[in-house]
């Protein structure tokens, strides 16, 4: 399941989009989302020819380095004589990270912000000429050709479906399938230390800025002293092993904790989409997790709850009665 970012369009793209819908002077809208809140048109062009051979004029609004939205005004026009769309999701593969996965959720926001109801189809690509008329040309047949999908594609259109990227009508793909970020030593050497013992507890955090994985604390606390770790401000992952007792017999449990507390869309979807890899990483280390949990704050990380799903209650097991035998073995009754 994809997950909204929470961006809104503007009252300048519903008013662009709106009075190019009824009317012929613009041919494309460039969208780009400002200030991680709020969906801006950058730039407009106007119409040269007929709208396939438009497309040429697309790349023109395309920068190598930034993501975009564009919307591609043809000159079909549905039942109420407005004009209908393509929709054009650009995201090369020189963005961020993180832009690729603020723009692949926040896509349903915008079409749902104008209404969907005059967008043709969604063209995905990660080349400026994926959106010219020869790349138009090349997905409209890719579309026609109505071949049997192979298993690997039918994975990828599942993931364009969950709200991550595509490569369009190029040779050019880009997916977000989680974030490998690269790993800072000291985060390596933290495991090593919680496998060995050395110590109980390590926060493991993301740089944003230089794109990897940064150890932010590490210790030892006993499990009430856990939460007061917790950020509120940042989402964060922690590795916990819990020594303690259970049926008289000492145990111990490593927890994976992810928190992501109120913060900046970014840094969540960040976070959120890193934390399968930060868990391969601790399992590359041999640090073998007993329990994930997924708090929203330190409030909710409760000894009590945690023992109750590493120790479950066991199930009382029935006791069953046999039935007496009759004296004298089987009796047969005559009537």
């Amino acid at each position: 399941m994809s997950h909204s970012s929470g961006i809104t369009v503007s009252d300048g793209l519903l008013s662009t989009y709106s009075d190019s819908s009824r009317n012929s002077g613009v041919r494309a809208i460039k969208i780009q989302i400002k200030n991680e809140a709020v969906l801006e048109v950058i730039k407009t062009i106007d119409p040269v020819a007929e709208w396939e051979k438009d497309f040429d004029l697309v790349p023109t609004l395309l920068d190598e380095r930034e993501a975009a939205y564009v919307l591609y005004r043809t000159d079909l026009k549905n039942d109420l004589n407005n004009h209908l769309w393509y929709l054009l999701c650009y995201v090369p593969d020189k963005c961020k990270v993180r832009d690729k996965m603020v723009y692949a959720s926040t896509r349903a926001n915008l079409k749902s912000g104008i209404g969907s109801v005059g967008i043709v189809d969604e063209i995905f690509g990660t080349h400026a000429t994926d959106f010219n008329s020869a790349g138009f040309v090349a997905w409209k047949q890719h579309q026609e050709a109505d071949v049997p999908l192979t298993e690997l594609e039918q994975q990828k259109n599942e993931e364009v479906e969950a709200g991550l990227f595509k490569g369009g009508a190029g040779t050019s793909t880009a997916y977000v399938h989680g974030v490998a970020f690269p790993v800072d030593e000291p985060v390596v050497t933290a495991l090593d230390a919680l496998k060995a013992g050395d110590i109980n507890y390590l926060q493991v955090g993301i740089d944003p800025d230089n794109e990897k994985i940064i150890l932010k604390d590490s210790g030892t606390h006993d499990i009430s002293a856990v939460p007061a770790q917790f950020p509120n401000n940042e989402p964060r992952f922690h590795f916990f092993k819990w020594t303690h007792e259970n049926d008289g017999e000492v145990v111990n449990s490593i927890l994976y904790c992810y928190s992501c507390p109120s913060s900046p869309v970014k840094l969540r979807m960040l976070y959120s989409t890193s934390k399968a890899n930060v868990a391969a990483v601790a399992q590359d280390r041999g640090v073998v997790v007993d329990l994930k949990l997924e708090i929203s704050n330190a409030d909710e990380f409760l000894e009590s709850d945690i023992r109750a799903q590493l120790h479950p209650p066991k199930a009382e097991t029935k006791k069953t009665f046999a039935k007496p035998k009759p004296a004298g073995g089987r009796q047969l009754i005559k009537k």
